[in-house]
């Protein structure tokens, strides 16, 4: 199984969005209709992982390169932005 929070691509968009990997992973399945519950037991996580419910990633072929998992269309229309 691919190690997808040490992958450069998704640690190329993290970086560009000011995001975790974890974060761009969960927004990925999230914006693609999958259910999810993150693991967290600390309150500054908990908030941190519910937030990524206020952004979406737009994954673009002119800048990324994506992996079999990631999409290769934009998936919403909104743009990345930071609460």
């Amino acid at each position: 199984m691919p190690d997808l929070l040490n992958n450069e691509t998704v640690l190329g968009i993290a970086k560009k969005h000011n995001k975790s990997a974890a974060h761009v992973l969960l927004r990925h399945i999230l914006q693609r209709g999958i259910a999810a519950i993150p693991k967290s037991v600390t309150p500054e996580r908990i908030v941190s992982n519910f937030q990524v419910s206020f952004y979406c990633l737009v994954f673009s072929k002119s800048k990324h390169r994506s992996p079999p998992t990631l999409p290769r269309e934009p998936v919403c229309d909104c743009v990345s932005s930071q609460l």
